[in-house]
């Protein structure tokens, strides 16, 4: 954000400095260019916090992954652009197994930490950012152009989070259970479609590795 409020603010003062006769400036016109600096940095800062601002409202504090309501969005995006392609995804949800017991033996602080690792492991396994955080104990991700052959790839990501359980959590055993839904075949509106996922992912799972699919309509 520094970059960038300098380099608008010297490229607003070259254009501001510029005299349209070509003349040298005068010094009546730097007087009153200093006069105005002190407006547009205002004017600058003020535009970058508001853009930080905007930019938190869809992050989660704990993980720092992007949060429920932001991801909704993403989704909604998504869905329009396969009903204009004709294109395939999957939306994918992950659930820390027994996450409430975690919390309690390590201790809020250490939980988020935790928490703050899966998000940062499933985003270096599905190579993707766009990893949200969608509950409590809960992340979710999108794969475009998976189609109903996505289940081995999926297999593949939960396959990889294992090699980094124990650098995330040595204390204690970590478990992950997922479900996954495909779009448009298992789905066609958004609003049901992560109370089903919650629903099939309630008995949880005892080791790292349980995978479900999800029909939602």
């Amino acid at each position: 954000s520094k970059t960038f409020s300098n380099s608008a603010f010297a490229a607003c003062a070259l254009i501001v400095a510029d005299r349209p006769d070509g003349a040298a400036l005068q010094y009546h016109d730097l007087r009153n260019l200093t006069q105005i600096m002190d407006s547009i940095g205002v004017f600058f800062s003020y535009m970058i916090t508001r853009g930080e601002l905007i930019n938190a409202s869809g992050i989660d504090p704990v993980t720092h992954r992007f949060n429920y309501s932001s991801f909704q969005k993403t989704l909604a995006l998504t869905m329009d652009e396969s009903d204009k392609t004709g294109g395939t995804f999957a939306l994918v949800l992950f659930d820390v197994d027994k996450f409430v017991f975690m919390n309690e033996k390590l201790g809020f602080e250490r939980g988020d930490q935790v928490l703050r690792g899966i998000g940062d492991a499933i985003s270096r396994v599905a190579q993707t950012e766009h990893v949200a955080r969608v509950g409590p104990d809960e992340f979710a991700l999108i794969l475009k152009g998976a189609t109903e052959h996505a289940r081995p790839a999926i297999e593949k990501i939960l396959e990889k989070l294992k090699g980094f359980a124990n650098e995330i959590c040595p204390e204690m055993s970590l478990s992950l259970s997922v479900a996954y839904t495909l779009y448009p075949f298992d789905f066609l509106e958004q609003t049901s479609v992560f109370g089903k996922m919650r629903e099939a992912l309630v008995p949880g799972s005892s080791s790292m590795g349980q995978l479900l699919r999800v029909k939602c309509n």
